[in-house]
């Protein structure tokens, strides 16, 4: 999504906001806004707080983003907010919820219909023909950097500066590369299963040849 895109749905957001905690009675006289240094120096506590990471649903009725109010403390961390696209049912998600809603980045598949991504060191993916998220990955390690692979069956991800590919078919986990820290050489890599993953994943390392040559390049 383009950044411009972006700007012209937030636009939009923040006209549909503009009505939000307005009673349903008869508008009472503006007050004259004495524009002073105390009144300038408010900010965002003036004028409000621009939603930011707007995004679409899958069916593009409805609009996540993330918004902290006007009345928010200045520390307090943006909340994850859905409102439907003609503006009514402006809603605050959970935790919970706010972390199966549609991801801000990610990497798609070619037909645009699923997208993979990390968040706090776990891997997702999102399903926008359902519009559901579902965990692929729950392990003690931090990953990133997970991409589709061509043909759309596997995502390849880093693990404790590793490469590694799974399958969505199967859950079957292989791990590509072994690089270890200096000094590090009789210690076993993490286990590709990743502990308590609970998901049943099978797994295998692969292997550096005993002659010191790495192992050929995978092509998917």
């Amino acid at each position: 999504m383009s950044t411009r895109y972006q700007k012209a749905i937030a636009l939009a957001v923040c006209v549909v906001l503009l009505p939000v905690g307005i009673p349903a009675q008869p508008p009472a006289p503006a007050k004259k806004l004495v524009l002073s240094v105390d009144a300038i120096m408010r900010g965002p506590g003036l004028i409000g707080y621009e939603p930011t990471e707007v995004r679409w649903s899958g069916d593009t009725e409805r609009i996540y983003f993330r918004w902290k109010q006007s009345a928010d403390p200045v520390e307090k961390d943006p909340d994850t907010y859905v409102i439907n696209r003609n503006g009514s049912g402006l809603r605050k998600l959970t935790d919970e919820e706010a972390a199966m809603a549609p991801p801000t980045f990610g990497d798609r598949t070619r037909d645009r219909k699923r997208i993979v991504y990390a968040r706090n060191g776990d891997i997702y993916l999102y399903d926008y023909t359902t519009d559901r998220a579902r965990q692929i990955t729950k392990t003690a390690d931090n990953e990133s950097n997970p991409r589709f692979t061509r043909d759309g069956n596997r995502i390849t991800f880093t693990r404790s500066n590793n490469l590694y590919v799974m399958s969505l078919e199967d859950g079957s986990l292989v791990q590509l590369t072994d690089i270890r820290a200096a000094g590090a050489a009789g210690t076993g890599a993490p286990p590709a299963g990743g502990g308590g993953r609970g998901q049943g994943v099978a797994s295998r390392r692969s292997s550096i040849r005993k002659n010191g040559k790495a192992p050929r390049a995978r092509s998917f």
